[in-house]
C-alpha cells in the first residue's frame, strides 16, 4: 500500500496518532463513566442516569469528532471511512475502562495484532480513503449498538451486580479505609486481572505506607507520594506510550522516517505525552484543594510539609523520565536501529530531560493558585514554545549535543529558580 498509493498512505498514516491519543483520553473517561453508576447515588438520587448520559455521550461524540477533524475537506480521505476507524478505536477503549472484560480485550488485540500485518494496515487505508464503505458502515452501527448497550447495562447497574465492584480508583487515597480497601482488594482485584494489574499495586503500597505512623520525612513523603500518583503506575503510563509507538511504527511509521529531520519530528509525540504526565502529577492538588489547610495543620512546620510533598511529586517525574528514556533508546534499538547513533535521539533526551525540570517548576508555581483553567492554559502555551524550539532545527539545521547540553542546563536552571519561588509562595500563602 505505501509503494502502490503513496499519496493516500502518507495522508492517511499522518492521521493515526490523533486516533490513538483519542483512544487512551476514551479509555480513562470509560473509567470515570463507570465511577458514576457503580456508587448509590446512581439509585437514590431521581432522574440520575438521563443527564449524565447524555453530557458523557456529547463528550465522547466530540472527542470522535475531533479525531476526525482532519479528514473533512481531504480529497483522499473519507470521512465515513475516518468515522468508523475512530469510532471503532474510540468505543473499543471506552468499553475497556468501563466495564473491562475478556471479548473487549481479545477485540483489542486482534486490532493491534491486524494493524501490525501487512493486510490489516491495507484493510485500515482502504476503509479510511472509501473504499470499503459497507464495512464503514456496519462497524459504525455495531459500535453503536454495543454502546447502546452499555448505557443500558450502566442504568441497570445495582450492588448484586458482579460487574458493580470492577471500578478502577482515580485516586489511591479512596482505598485509604479499610472497608472500602477490603472491598476493592477481595472483590473487585481479584476478580480482574486488568484492574489488579492497574491498582492493586498502589493499594500494596499504600498497606505498606500505612501499616505504621509516618514519623520520618521519607516515610511522610511517600505517603505524600501515593495520594498524588496517577490512577495507573508509572510503568503502565509508558508501556503503552510505547505500545502506541510500536504499532504506528509497524503499520508503516518507519517508512517515512528516512531522515534525521523526520526522527526529529517523530520524537515530538512521545516526549508531549511525556511532558503532559508532569502536568498530570499536579492535577490531584486541585482536587486536594479543599483540605490542604487541614493537610498543613500536622505536627510538622509547613516547610517540612511543603518540602516533603514537592520531594513526593518530584521523585515520581524523576521515575517517568527515566522509564521514558529506556523506552525510547529500547524502541530505536529495535525498529529503528539506524537512529541509534544519532544525534537527534540524544539531543531529544537531553533537551526533554531539561525541559521536565522547567515543567515542574512552573507546575508548583501554578498549583498554588488552585486554578485547572490557569494550570492547563498555562502550560498549553509553555509546551507550544518548547516544541517550537525543538521543530525549529527542522528547518535550520541541527544544533548538536554540546548546544544542547548547555540548553537544557539552562531550562533546568530556570526550573530550579521557578521552584524555590514556588516553594516559598507555599511557605507564605494562606491555604483554604
Amino acid at each position: 500500500m505505501a509503494n502502490s498509493r503513496p499519496d493516500h498512505f502518507a495522508r492517511v498514516f499522518g492521521m493515526f496518532p490523533k486516533l490513538f491519543f483519542q483512544a487512551y483520553v476514551a479509555f480513562f473517561f470509560g473509567a470515570h463513566l463507570k465511577q458514576q453508576f457503580a456508587n448509590p447515588r446512581a439509585r437514590l438520587m431521581p432522574r440520575f442516569a438521563g443527564p449524565h448520559l447524555v453530557v458523557s455521550m456529547l463528550i465522547f461524540v466530540a472527542t470522535v469528532v475531533w479525531a476526525v477533524l482532519p479528514a473533512v475537506g481531504s480529497p483522499s480521505v473519507s470521512v465515513l471511512g475516518f468515522s468508523a476507524i475512530a469510532l471503532h478505536l474510540g468505543a473499543l477503549a471506552l468499553r475497556l475502562g468501563c466495564s473491562p472484560d475478556p471479548i473487549g480485550t481479545a477485540v483489542l488485540c486482534a486490532t493491534i495484532g491486524l494493524s501490525m500485518t501487512a493486510v490489516g494496515r491495507a484493510l485500515a487505508v482502504e476503509i479510511a480513503i472509501g473504499s470499503e464503505p459497507i464495512l464503514a458502515i456496519a462497524m459504525i452501527s455495531a459500535h453503536v449498538a454495543s454502546l447502546v448497550l452499555l448505557l443500558n447495562h450502566l442504568t441497570k447497574l445495582d450492588e448484586d451486580d458482579p460487574d458493580y465492584s470492577k471500578v478502577q480508583a482515580f485516586n489511591v487515597w479512596d482505598l485509604r479505609a479499610s472497608t472500602q480497601r477490603n472491598f476493592q482488594r477481595n472483590v473487585s482485584l481479584s476478580n480482574n486481572w486488568m484492574l489488579n494489574l492497574i491498582a492493586g499495586s498502589a493499594a500494596a503500597r499504600l498497606e505498606r505506607a500505612t501499616s505504621a505512623p509516618a514519623t520520618t520525612p521519607s516515610q511522610r513523603a511517600t505517603l505524600f507520594g501515593l495520594g498524588d500518583n496517577w490512577p495507573s503506575p508509572i510503568w503502565m503510563n509508558q508501556i503503552m506510550i510505547g505500545l502506541m509507538e510500536v504499532v504506528l511504527l509497524q503499520m508503516g511509521g518507519r517508512n517515512s522516517i528516512q531522515t534525521s529531520q523526520g526522527f526529529r519530528a517523530a520524537m515530538l509525540m512521545p516526549m508531549f505525552i511525556s511532558l503532559s504526565l508532569v502536568l498530570g502529577q499536579w492535577m490531584p492538588w486541585m482536587q486536594r484543594w479543599a483540605r490542604l489547610g487541614y493537610e498543613s495543620l500536622r505536627p510538622i512546620s509547613r516547610r517540612e510539609w511543603v518540602w516533603e510533598n514537592g520531594i513526593a511529586i518530584a521523585k515520581t517525574v524523576m521515575l517517568n523520565q527515566a522509564f521514558a528514556i529506556l523506552m525510547q533508546v529500547l524502541i530505536v534499538a529495535l525498529l529503528l536501529p539506524q537512529f541509534l547513533t544519532d544525534p537527534v535521539l540524544w539531543e531529544a533526551l537531553i533537551w526533554f530531560t531539561g525541559c521536565q525540570i522547567l515543567v515542574f517548576g512552573i507546575c508548583a508555581w501554578l498549583a498554588s493558585y488552585g486554578s485547572i483553567l490557569l494550570m492547563s492554559g498555562m502550560m498549553g502555551g509553555c509546551s507550544m514554545g518548547l516544541f517550537a524550539s525543538w521543530g525549529a532545527p527542522v528547518v535550520h539545521g541541527t544544533w548538536g549535543i554540546p548546544l544542547t547540553a548547555c540548553l537544557s542546563l539552562v531550562a533546568s536552571l530556570i526550573g530550579v529558580w521557578v521552584s524555590r519561588v514556588a516553594f516559598k509562595r507555599w511557605c507564605e500563602m494562606d491555604l483554604p
